[in-house]
């Protein structure tokens, strides 16, 4: 039993759920500095984000596998269907849970915050949100995956950066406001930046077996100039947001977070082996995560005195 558990776990790539969390506390902390915030909203909405990334991340396994690309070449970590520790079947019946258990926590984070987006809300977020599950299973699990024609990309800064900062915030106002829409744009091209890590580590296989992701299309010196201008709009988003939003220079410590991600975004330009290039993929997601937290940190002591 423990050892089936582990297994799981290990399918559920734990790594990848700092990314995940990072665009709903962004949002969540931007709202506190409107001076609104519950915890039941915040708690839903962060529990709601990671299910979604783990149905993301067992659907990836699933089609990855059913379609060729995860094989004994593959270079990145191992995955339990491609090793047959999982039957499809298996894999089918995990897959059927986490859409359910999906469903059920976003209708519950709804229901919870009801009073505060009205009716309307509901009706378009709820419609967001199951479009959020298929583009999480059809991203490589569908008979034709988008994340093999090259807008994983796309995908990934529209739900991982707008749809996350910007349905977070709203869930806890009521309201939009045009500042949010530079951090949830951040977030969003850090969140390409970590895709586009997993691609150009993965690229020799994509290319044999016909996955046609950004950087097999741009080649390896134009995926590394591709990485290099996703950072760069990611950074001058994250910039501008502070300038716009902020009412102190202390509160630009977030800034150090940013330098770090620089810094390693500049290993990703090297020629690195692949293992090194999957220690930059989880720095990525590690950084991004702890740039929101310095940038709630900010809010909460600087912004938010009373708190």
């Amino acid at each position: 039993m423990a050892a089936n558990v582990k297994l799981w776990f290990h399918a559920f790539r734990l790594h990848t759920l700092p990314l995940s969390a990072s665009g709903i506390l962004l949002g969540n902390f931007i709202a506190i500095g409107y001076g609104a915030f519950h915890w039941g909203i915040f708690l839903l909405s962060l529990l709601t984000a990671i299910l979604l990334q783990v149905l993301s991340n067992l659907a990836n396994d699933y089609g990855d596998t059913r379609h060729g690309v995860d094989n004994p070449d593959r270079v990145g970590p191992g995955r339990i269907m491609q090793s047959g520790m999982v039957s499809v079947a298996g894999m089918k019946r995990m897959l059927g849970i986490f859409i359910t258990i999906c469903l059920i926590s976003g209708i519950l984070l709804l229901l919870v915050s009801l009073p505060v987006i009205g009716w309307t809300g509901l009706t378009v977020l709820f419609v967001t949100g199951l479009a959020s599950i298929w583009a999480s299973y059809n991203y490589t699990a569908s008979k034709h995956p988008y994340g093999y024609k090259g807008w994983g990309d796309l995908f990934v800064f529209i739900f991982f950066g707008l749809v996350c900062v910007f349905g977070a915030f709203y869930l806890q106002t009521g309201s939009f406001n045009p500042v949010v829409l530079l951090a949830a744009s951040g977030i969003g091209f850090y969140s390409v930046a970590v895709l586009n890590i997993n691609n150009l580590r993965d690229i020799e296989t994509d290319i044999k077996t016909g996955k046609n992701s950004l950087p097999v299309i741009l080649g390896k010196k134009g995926g590394r100039k591709y990485h290099l201008l996703l950072i760069s709009l990611g950074s001058f988003s994250f910039f501008i947001f502070g300038c716009v939003f902020f009412l102190s220079p202390l509160q630009f410590v977030f800034l150090l977070p940013v330098a770090a991600i620089l810094i390693n975004s500049l290993e990703v330009l090297k020629d690195i082996p692949p293992q090194q290039m999957t220690n930059n993929l989880k720095k990525m997601s590690i950084l991004t995560l702890l740039l929101v937290i310095s940038i709630g940190l900010s809010l909460l002591i600087l912004r938010c005195p009373n708190l």
